[in-house]
């Protein structure tokens, strides 16, 4: 950058020079052999600078030049010109000014796509490092934990009722972490494996998978004596795996957070809207709304944070799941968003393209 800057100051120091060099030509001789039409052209060099202010300031000098000159030279018709002289000066210094900041742009535009290409080599180099994870997640980190869980289950199968009921208490605290680090584990799992983008899209009617997830989760519905309504939902391209995770996670939180004096009641419902970007393609919401303990608002970024948990450890859970919601819903080229009342209940809108721009491919 020093021997850029150095490079700039030449080259303006020696127009600024030629100018001079010009200007004294001019009025200590009686050839008028310039007559100030070689100013504009000295403006050109300043082109070589990339740097506008040199172009403003060597324009400034070279009127200042022509207007001493046609002034100190008495010559009628030699004044007469000094406004076409000067306007050619604006006009050379503007061509000048737009040649540079085009230039500059495109140096700008040269230097992002230089950083573009190391970002994308630093995140090919991320997803290595998570598929790693994801393979040492469900080797090297679940056998030994498979193994404290078959062990515990065993213990506690044939030497229960010899164990003290303070020996019992922590064989279960112990089993129950257990279980709780393997779905932790899984979760962590599944969520290094949304950083690879999807390929398979495929028409997904939103009416099957909703259904199929409510299906899974009958027991929990009817356990919390849940009722859930879902309107007509379109299909959209999507990859079918992970609309079914989103709509199973986000389902299960309004089953999970809800109050516990009043059954949850989730509605699904969906609208079709113009692309804000492009109104000739077409995305849906999708709304999943219910009448849990809600959040406050303040909270709406944290609450995609991985291992965030706005109400601490008091409801059993991984906190992944809303990081998950929101990969799924990235890698599909859409968006989420939740709005919440405390103590009202929550709705998440899920905005997602109709069709993919790469479903093709």
């Amino acid at each position: 950058m020093g021997s850029i800057n150095s490079k700039s100051r030449i080259i303006f120091i020696f127009a600024l020079l030629l100018a001079a060099f010009i200007f004294i030509i001019d009025i200590s001789t009686d050839y008028h052999i310039v007559e100030g039409n070689c100013y504009p052209p000295i403006l050109l060099f300043t082109i070589l600078t990339n740097k506008k202010k040199y172009t403003i300031i060597l324009a400034f000098i070279c009127i200042i030049f022509t207007v001493f000159e046609f002034a100190y030279t008495g010559d009628q018709l030699y004044t007469d010109e000094t406004g076409i002289r000067v306007i050619s000066i604006f006009a050379m210094s503007f061509i000048t000014y737009i040649i540079i900041r085009y230039r500059n742009a495109e140096l700008i535009l040269s230097k992002q796509k230089e950083s573009l290409v190391k970002l994308n080599s630093k995140l090919k180099e991320s997803n290595t490092e998570l598929e790693n994870f994801a393979f040492i997640s469900s080797h090297d980190l679940q056998e030994p934990l498979r193994k404290i869980q078959a062990f515990g289950d065993r213990l506690n199968s044939s030497d229960g009722n010899n164990i003290s009921e303070k020996g019992q208490d922590y064989l279960g605290r112990m089993l129950n972490a257990a279980s709780r680090m393997q779905i932790l584990i899984n979760d962590l799992l599944y969520f290094s494996r949304q950083t690879n983008a999807i390929t398979n899209y495929s028409n997904v009617d939103l009416n099957i998978i909703v259904n199929e997830v409510i299906a899974d989760l009958e027991v929990r519905i009817e356990n919390t004596n849940a009722k859930i309504i879902v309107e007509e939902l379109p299909s959209i391209e999507a990859g079918p795996i992970q609309m079914r995770q989103l709509l199973q996670n986000l389902i299960s939180n309004s089953i999970k957070f809800a109050k516990n004096d009043e059954s949850p009641v989730i509605k699904i419902y969906s609208k079709i809207v113009p692309n804000k970007i492009n109104p000739e393609k077409q995305m849906v919401e999708l709304y999943i709304e219910d009448n849990g303990i809600g959040f406050d608002e303040k909270f709406n970024d944290r609450i995609y944070n991985i291992f965030q948990k706005l109400e601490g450890n008091k409801y059993r859970g991984s906190g992944i799941g809303l990081s998950i919601c929101k990969k799924i819903v990235e890698r599909h080229n859409g968006t989420i968003y939740a709005k919440s009342i405390k103590n009202k209940g929550t709705t998440f809108m899920v905005t997602l393209p109709i069709k993919q721009d790469n479903s093709n491919e």
